[in-house]
């Protein structure tokens, strides 16, 4: 199943990031093999504003994404270097030299 957007009323990087907040987990059915329809999806409301708050929204969404990337980035680089120091005054002090 494909999903596309309306381009007279709706932007398809904003549907793209509505659908990301969606939990489709909650919505397969329960058969062996779990799967999405049309009947599970047709219920679902995408609130569609103006296509230039839209964009103003998929554009604050993107800076948002990317600070948190960053953030992420940053906080693995300071738990290696923690790790790294934790591991060098662990070192020294089974040498004695603490």
């Amino acid at each position: 199943m494909g999903l596309k957007a309306n381009t007279k009323i709706l932007t398809d990087e904003y549907l793209f990031a509505f659908i990301q907040s969606v939990e489709f987990s909650k919505l397969a059915d329960s058969s062996t093999i779990p799967q999405i329809n049309n009947k599970q999806i047709q219920g679902i409301r995408i609130p569609i504003p103006p296509l230039s708050i839209q964009q103003t929204i998929v554009q604050h969404l993107d800076r948002t994404f990317a600070q948190l990337d960053t953030l992420q980035t940053e906080q693995t680089t300071r738990l290696h270097h923690l790790e790294n120091l934790k591991s060098s005054i662990l070192t020294e002090a089974f040498q004695g030299k603490l």
